[in-house]
């Protein structure tokens, strides 16, 4: 055991996995992450040990693998098979109504007052470890702290560590249980940069006839006559096209496998099995939806291994067998890898780099070197082609945009605190989202750059916008959640959508329709703007 870690494991696992737990609302996830937190830094004891604060390096991964939990599960259930570690106590009432109303604080919100409250972090502290301004925290601070129960600082969950050991074994099992398809590809790509798998393409664009309401009768994800245990793992490519696999395994250094495969090309209406390949059994299946027609099937022969994929191009009709060390890598890597990318021109980890390449990382092409200097800038890139570059502190220093794929760049004004762009299904049209306090009242402010200006053109006072990342639709409409439903915003007014309480996360697809997560199901919004169709999925 490394000097000093079992001690520093023992002093604040407690603070962290609790932290997560009013994060996540879920206890034993929340305890997985901060195991999986501690055990990085185990690796690392050495370096991290001389740190002033090693548990904020800990605090930090933990957030880090929260937040990238909560935005994985955004787009559809996939409930993928885990081991969890045994729970230490069951949720009392007072418990569940807690993390019912930090789950209905906006993310930024709810985060500051768990840090402050639970945490124990002072509003520097967290303004530090966020890149944000004191005063923006303690914004987030007051506004959070209205929607919450004034006995909220004197509750703290109590979490037990399982040991050291026991956390090791924890996270292995876990990384090699979860498998999912971004390990499985960066495995295949053999040393390629990170893959970043865009839903989309391919899909066809027309609008299949008015559905139900949202309150009626859902329509389902597993396929009729399939009888397989656990979830299934539903990938939606556009609003009518998506791909479902439902599978059972018996673990093992050799998992055998019992998976069925479906397609369906009118919103889960009807599915259509697929024939597996016959060695399909042969261990754990992860499924990539690329398009309607086309699908990537990760097989996994032991924990660990990657033995290759499957790849269909005709809808599940045939299956071609690709080895991980074959001709997979360069005739797939233009489906799976973003198309634009940043890599560092020196030999440096990201945190260290200060001169950019602009990268097509399919093909290992470098298009430009950036005339930016300094920590990695920001890359968006618009539906239109357009490429935004802004720089990752926040507020971002400075904004730029490409109109020749890299070759050349403009710089823009950006408007005071704002912190990301957000762009309209073509990509034509950019806005911003600011926040402001006059006269001790907070509004928020929507910005749409006109040209090289940007418009201010709407605002709403405190309270109008909940637990939502607003997303732009086409002709300047938001969907917002508000008073835990969801709206469409235009022109400072709402139009609630009934039906969908709680939305947890929203992914706008090829065709422009919406696909949201609300509790255990999934809705399919048909159409564009204001005027959709509205379709529930259910898991079985």
């Amino acid at each position: 055991m490394s000097d000093g870690f079992a001690e520093f494991y023992e002093a604040h696992y407690q603070h962290i996995a609790a932290q997560l737990y009013a994060y996540l609302g879920d206890e034993s996830e929340a305890q997985d992450l901060a195991q999986e937190a501690f055990v990085r830094a185990l690796d690392q004891w050495e370096r991290i040990s001389a740190y002033d604060h090693p548990q904020a390096w800990v605090r930090q991964v933990a957030w880090n693998l929260a937040t990238s939990r909560l935005r994985h599960l955004q787009v559809v259930v996939r409930h993928l098979i885990s081991q969890r570690p045994e729970r230490v106590e069951g949720p009392n009432p007072d418990r569940i109504v807690l993390v019912n109303a930090l789950a209905a604080l906006p993310a930024d919100h709810r985060l500051a007052v768990v840090l402050h409250h639970i945490g124990d972090l002072s509003t520097s502290e967290i303004a530090q470890q966020r890149g944000v301004a004191e005063g923006t925290v303690r914004s987030w601070l007051s506004r959070g702290r209205s929607r919450l129960a004034e006995d909220l600082a004197e509750w703290r969950p109590r979490f037990v560590p399982p040991g050291v050991d026991a956390a090791k074994a924890t996270v292995r099992s876990r990384r090699i249980r979860r498998r999912s398809t971004l390990a499985a590809l960066v495995v295949l790509a053999i040393g390629l940069a990170a893959v970043a798998v865009r839903v989309g393409g391919g899909g066809e664009t027309e609008i299949i006839a008015p559905t139900p309401d949202p309150t009626s009768s859902p329509r389902h994800m597993s396929l009729p006559g399939v009888d397989i245990p656990g979830p299934p793992n539903t990938q939606f490519v556009d609003g009518r096209h998506a791909w479902t696999l439902m599978q059972s395994c018996v673990d093992g250094a050799k998992p055998r496998c019992r998976s069925a495969l479906g397609v369906t090309e009118d919103t889960a209406a009807t599915w259509r099995k697929v024939t597996l390949p016959a060695q399909s059994g042969e261990g754990h299946l992860d499924l990539r939806a690329i398009d309607a027609r086309t699908a990537i099937l990760t097989l996994l022969p032991s924990p660990g291994v990657v033995a290759g994929a499957w790849v269909t191009r005709d809808g599940g009709a045939t299956f071609k067998w690709y080895p991980s060390e074959s001709e997979l890598v360069p005739e797939m890597a233009a489906l799976v890898l973003p198309k634009f990318d940043l890599r560092c021109r020196e030999q440096k980890p990201d945190d260290e780099c200060d001169r950019w390449n602009l990268v097509e990382p399919a093909i290992g092409k470098v298009v430009s070197v950036l005339p930016f200097t300094g920590s990695r800038p920001i890359l968006m890139v618009g539906a239109d082609g357009r490429l935004w570059l802004h720089e990752a502190a926040t507020p971002p220093a400075w904004l730029a945009v490409s109109d020749n794929h890299g070759n050349g760049w403009r710089d823009l004004a950006w408007p005071e605190r704002a912190e990301k762009l957000h762009f309209t299904p073509d990509g034509r049209g950019v806005w911003a989202i600011t926040e402001s306090t006059e006269s001790n009242v907070d509004r928020t402010i929507f910005w749409e750059l006109d040209g090289a200006q940007w418009r201010q053109r709407m605002s709403i006072i405190e309270g109008g916008l909940d637990n939502f990342s607003p997303v732009l639709l086409d002709g300047g409409i938001w969907l917002v959640m508000r008073r835990q439903t969801l709206s469409y915003l235009k022109d400072g007014r709402f139009t609630e959508i009934p039906g969908i309480a709680r939305p947890r996360g929203v992914s706008v697809l090829s065709d422009d329709s919406l696909l949201i997560g609300s509790g255990t199901e999934t809705f399919v919004g048909l159409g564009t703007g204001m005027d959709r169709d509205w379709i529930r999925v259910a898991p079985y």
